[in-house]
């Protein structure tokens, strides 16, 4: 069930593709849901985008030319006023979007990932 937080109360996610329509799709997703959302479409950009304002989650891709999401990832994992901040892979596997959180490989459904940063932030 979906709670009745303001857009302000919902958190702000960085998301991070290479690939504009992954990155415009995921963005009308969160900004439909109440999300204040910022864009990347690098490893450097994102890293540079959580310096400067940092997001309450990051929902990054995998695959990207230069630095990957799991460069991009280890950078911030690194780093001790960035390693607090939740890591959500996202991927194209097989035409389906497939993804993965930090921590496991088990595929996630879109909708949980709401629900769960949602509640992660009531």
């Amino acid at each position: 069930m979906m709670s009745d937080l303001s857009s302000d109360d919902r958190g702000n996610v960085l998301i991070v593709d290479d690939t504009l329509p992954n990155l415009r799709l995921l963005s009308i997703m969160l900004t439909s849901n109440g999300y204040q959302v910022s864009e990347a479409m690098d490893g450097p950009a994102a890293l540079h985008s959580v310096r400067i304002d940092p997001p309450d989650m990051i929902l990054l891709d995998i695959r990207m030319p230069g630095m990957d999401g799991y460069e991009v990832c280890q950078r911030l994992k690194a780093d001790e006023t960035t390693r607090n901040i939740p890591v959500i892979f996202v991927s194209a596997l097989d035409d389906q979007t497939g993804v993965h959180n930090e921590h496991t490989t088990s595929d996630l459904h879109r909708e949980q990932i709401f629900f769960d940063f949602q509640r992660s932030r009531a």
